[in-house]
């Protein structure tokens, strides 16, 4: 191993990891009422495991293909309700920012999708160890029209680590009030590429 290469190879060692990984971030598993798929659990019961064909209704599926987890925010409950699910990844380095990817869709909920005051537009917020961050994707709007209607966007959340290990939460959050049925799939961590400059910089400042 010459000089550059030994040096990159401690210098890699000391670092963040570059990204995580979710287990079954692809929401893989049985579709049903207050089922999760393999690999994660319920924070606030009940999401949701949907396919093209429900549960609740007709669904085109996302990029990721398969099943896909959704749940509702009903603003109109008192207290108002929210399901949530979350899974415990380890591998974080405290003070340092992960971005999670993912895709996802508003859903809405009953006759043409947003009938019963399920049109709210929404967004996914992120929960760290079982507290709400207020962190948010893109707001979305649902569609109307007949079924399957619903379309897929690609979103993220970024977030900075405060410990080794944290449960990672999505629950879906109403922006305008009214109540919300979200979808979400194809959770993936982006590699940290924004510490590869500096560290390349480090090392040709050693030589």
């Amino acid at each position: 191993m010459n000089r550059i290469g030994l040096a990159m190879a401690v210098l890699l060692a000391g670092s963040p990891a570059w990204g995580q990984s979710f287990v079954n971030g692809s929401l893989t598993g049985p579709a049903g009422y207050s089922m999760l798929p393999p690999g994660w659990s319920h924070l606030m019961p009940d999401c949701d495991t949907e396919d093209a064909n429900g549960p609740h209704e007709f669904y085109n599926l996302s990029p990721d293909g398969g099943t896909f987890v959704a749940g509702a925010e009903a603003t109109t409950q008192n207290p108002i309700g929210v399901e949530a699910f979350e899974q415990s990844v380890s591998g974080f380095t405290p003070g340092v920012e992960y971005t999670i990817h993912f895709y996802q869709s508003n859903l809405g909920f009953g006759t043409g999708n947003v009938g019963g005051g399920w049109g709210a537009i929404a967004n996914w917020e992120l929960y760290l160890d079982g507290d709400a961050t207020g962190l948010f994707s893109d707001a979305m709007a649902p569609t109307t029209g007949a079924l399957p209607n619903n379309f897929w966007s690609a979103s993220s959340i970024t977030f900075t680590a405060t410990a080794g290990t944290h449960a990672i939460g999505f629950g879906p959050h109403s922006v305008d009030g009214l109540n919300t049925f979200l979808g979400i799939d194809g959770l993936a961590f982006a590699p940290l590429v924004a510490t590869e400059p500096a560290t390349l910089s480090r090392i040709k400042a050693l030589y």
